[in-house]
């Protein structure tokens, strides 16, 4: 037992101040007839649980593309059951047949398109309110990491790596769901920043949402 606060801060080693005694892990603050011991929040704890926010809500922005798959695989699964023919090559006639293909196309625009719909997906899921603005914005970045990243474009800017296919390989595929995924990190990210953004006079057409995808785009 301690008679007063200011033994108990000794004990802790922390320092003692009239009204309260503040340390770097503990707030002490002495009422009518309490004493209260608050933990403070250390900056790393602060880094901590920012990157588990982000990482959350990255999470439950992810779950709205992921939502479109079991579509894709049921429409190519029954697709793929009335015309074997898709998957195995040989002759498509038949009205079950031309209902497997239509079923199995379907099904697979969804998944070649995977990337954008990670982008759109992402951009609108880590938007503030969900807005929709954050998924213009994603896809003008998706659609400009694509381009620009391209094995067309980096061997014109790059053409000693043109005869090199190993050095071009990872262009070659650059349209992936985690391009989708950075672009609409990109994308959601510009809009929470400068969605409120107030431009001069002369361009205040651009100001506030509109300036969004201008300035994923850069």
């Amino acid at each position: 037992y301690y008679k007063t606060i200011k033994e108990l801060c000794q004990y802790l080693d922390i320092i003692y101040k009239k009204n309260y005694t503040v340390s770097n892990n503990y707030t002490v603050s002495k009422n009518t007839e309490k004493i209260f011991f608050v933990k403070r929040n250390s900056k790393k704890d602060v880094k901590e649980e920012k990157c588990m926010k982000f990482l959350q809500k990255l999470g439950k922005a992810l779950m709205l593309p992921v939502a479109v798959l079991p579509i894709c695989g049921i429409l190519m699964g029954i697709g793929y059951r009335l015309c074997p023919a898709t998957m195995q090559g040989g002759e498509i006639s038949g009205m079950a047949n031309l209902i497997g293909l239509f079923l199995v196309k379907a099904g697979g625009a969804l998944i070649d398109n995977m990337a954008i719909l990670f982008a759109i997906g992402v951009g609108v899921g880590m938007s503030e309110k969900n807005d929709g603005t954050g998924a213009i914005a994603a896809l003008a970045s998706w659609l400009m990491l694509t381009t620009l990243l391209s094995t067309g474009f980096v061997t014109t800017i790059m053409p000693s790596i043109a005869e090199d296919a190993t050095k071009t390989l990872a262009f070659d595929k650059i349209a992936n769901p985690f391009i989708g995924i950075i672009a609409g990190i990109i994308g959601s990210m510009c809009y929470n920043k400068f969605k409120d953004t107030k431009l001069p006079d002369w361009l205040s057409f651009f100001s506030g949402k509109r300036c969004v995808a201008i300035v994923a785009g850069v």
